[in-house]
């Protein structure tokens, strides 16, 4: 469980100043959660398990994708605007 948990945050966080909850909070939830009931433990594996995968794929850029650039975006909404 820790080591999910610690895959998971290190995949989500991007601000250094939260660079520290990557490394302590995986150590202190799995000396929390060894006192608690297996299924518990399980419970979580599995959901950071599931969230590491959702998150990759949400962060998985194909070769084709583009992002926008704020030009493209501004023309977008200004064309939202001028039909709407």
């Amino acid at each position: 469980m820790g080591a999910t948990m610690f895959v998971q945050q290190k995949m989500n966080v991007k601000d250094p100043s939260q660079k520290a909850m990557v490394y302590i909070m995986p150590v202190m939830l799995t000396l929390l959660f060894m006192s608690l009931p297996s299924g518990l433990n399980l419970y979580y594996f599995t959901f950071n398990l599931l969230s590491i995968v959702e998150q990759y794929f949400i962060t998985k850029k194909k070769p084709g994708d583009v992002t926008p650039t704020p030009t493209v975006v501004r023309r977008a909404e200004a064309s939202v605007k001028v039909q709407g």
